[in-house]
């Protein structure tokens, strides 16, 4: 991970690594996801959270919003979205801002955003595009006075600080707006404190599209002079005709710090509430880098392993522990409740080795889970994301535990079932069972999920622990005394389950 991480920066700057350099992480992670992205696969669902929300409202339609890591990572691969070239990084403690070129399917031309990645411990948070002030914004909302009311608030914002007057300062914002600025550690809290920070701030000029966009999109994207500052909005749909938010590059007059996006998230009077600074990583790395190095996202941070590599701990069972890869403190407990379900019918416990879960492996396109047998234990693939799984609605290992959970607690004893069957059941047991469903093999690939005696074993096993009324969809919803009859014929005992129907 090391090396990778190394050749990231390498290639990202052209200079060798530094362990102590709070940037080399930043860079190869973002440099991570995008050759993730580019790839076409599914690791880049490695880099986002389970709650990641992509906004692409601003370029194209209001319904552009997608909520969930899986509903995130399908609206970013639509058509009319594909990224065609990166700009630089700009910085901040809980995210990353950058000016991407996308092609548009739909008007087959290339558009320019600029795109805020929040990031958290567990990824990317959210990713929101904002539009070039530039743009025929009509077309997507009908509305045309929040370009102008954003580009007269830029004009506003700028020539406020390059006036240094703390009076035109206080103009432009509300009277408790907050400044901060995580990188340069600076922080300001109401309009008087954010004036007196004129003394100290040099006088910024707006970088303009030309320096920040490639010609091709500028060309195709309603063709602004290249002299036309790089201002970008962002609407709250319930109020389209003024711009929520307000951002801007800017750049100092001095060489450092160079340049910066600028946030301004506004209110109804069109004040600013709230002002944040991303700064430059090439700027930041021609001036050596702040006093003292900061923390923010990339503290600790390093390329994610896949999921069902990413070990996260153990869980004890009565046969001992169980490796848990891309678990959570919800699929943990979901784990020993299955486990525990097996104590309370008197079974011995399942011989497991590990337990993944990872919705995104490339086996799950075909099955919800596999149990894979090697060297006297069992590997289990649960293909659902932990993260989403959510807290049981009890404590302890009692029936009811996960009642609110059905479907993932009756997959994870299915595959914890097939464990079990493979030390547990003998040559003629395997025979009543077939029997007793007319399956035509044990396990035959030729023959059809549901046909195989196996598969019918394991669904009877996971039925009859789960201690909770209902039957076998796969299955074909057979009846539940017949759920009941291949429960015992495995176990030799009666199930938890209860069946109402005589």
């Amino acid at each position: 991970m090391a090396a990778a991480l190394g050749a990231a920066l390498a290639l990202l700057c052209g200079c060798a690594a530094e362990t102590d350099d709070w940037a080399t992480p930043a860079a190869a992670w973002i440099q991570g996801y995008d050759q993730a992205f580019e790839d076409e696969g599914i690791e880049h669902a490695l880099y986002y959270s389970h709650e990641a929300r992509l906004d692409l409202s601003m370029l194209m339609s209001r319904n552009d919003i997608a909520a969930g890591r899986a509903a995130a990572m399908q609206m970013s691969r639509l058509e009319y979205g594909p990224v065609l070239e990166h700009g630089g990084l700009f910085l901040g403690p809980e995210g990353v801002v950058r000016t991407v070129a996308l092609y548009w399917e739909y008007y087959d031309e290339a558009r320019a955003a600029l795109r805020h990645y929040r990031i958290g411990d567990d990824g990317i948070e959210s990713i929101v595009s904002m539009a070039p002030t530039w743009i025929g914004y009509t077309i997507a909302h009908g509305q045309g006075d929040a370009l102008a009311a954003a580009e007269r608030i830029a004009a506003d914002y700028l020539d406020a600080w390059n006036s240094g007057d703390p009076e035109a300062i206080r103009a432009v914002y509300a009277r408790e707006a907050t400044l901060t600025d995580g990188i340069a550690g600076t922080s300001a809290q109401g309009r008087e404190q954010i004036a007196a920070l004129s003394d100290a701030r040099h006088a910024v000029q707006p970088v303009t599209a030309g320096e920040a966009l490639p010609p091709f999109v500028l060309q195709a994207d309603a063709g602004p002079p290249d002299d036309t500052p790089a201002v970008f909005f962002f609407l709250d749909l319930t109020r389209p005709r003024e711009p929520a938010e307000v951002w801007l590059i800017v750049r100092s007059e001095e060489s450092c710090p160079g340049e910066s996006v600028v946030a301004l998230t506004l209110d109804r009077e069109l004040d600013v509430v709230s002002e944040q600074r991303f700064r430059s990583l090439a700027s930041l790395r021609e001036c050596g880098g702040p006093d003292q190095v900061p923390t923010g996202w990339w503290t600790g941070r390093s390329l994610p392993v896949s999921f069902s590599e990413r070990v996260t701990g153990t869980v004890a069972t009565p046969d001992g522990e169980v490796e848990m890869r891309n678990g959570s403190a919800a699929a943990d407990a979901l784990v020993r409740w299955a486990f525990g379900r097996f104590s309370l019918a008197g079974l011995a416990p399942p011989v497991v080795s590990s337990i993944a879960f990872d919705p995104f492996h490339p086996r799950c396109d075909s099955m919800p889970g596999y149990a894979d047998w090697s060297e006297g234990t069992t590997a289990i693939l649960v293909c659902l994301d932990s993260a989403g799984i959510g807290a049981p609605s009890g404590s302890g290992a009692e029936v009811g535990d996960f009642v609110d959970l059905p479907r993932q607690g009756h997959l994870v004893l299915h595959e914890l079932g097939h464990a079990w069957l493979l030390d547990n059941l003998d040559a003629e047991q395997q025979r009543q069972l077939m029997q007793q469903v007319a399956a035509e093999s044990w396990n035959s690939s030729d023959d059809r999920w549901r046909e195989r005696g196996v598969e019918w074993a394991a669904e009877s096993l996971a039925w009859g622990l789960r201690g909770q009324a209902g039957s076998s969809v796969p299955l074909g919803s057979p009846a539940c005394a017949a759920l009941a009859e291949g429960f015992r014929i495995v176990t030799g005992t009666e199930p938890l389950t209860p069946c109402d129907e005589p």
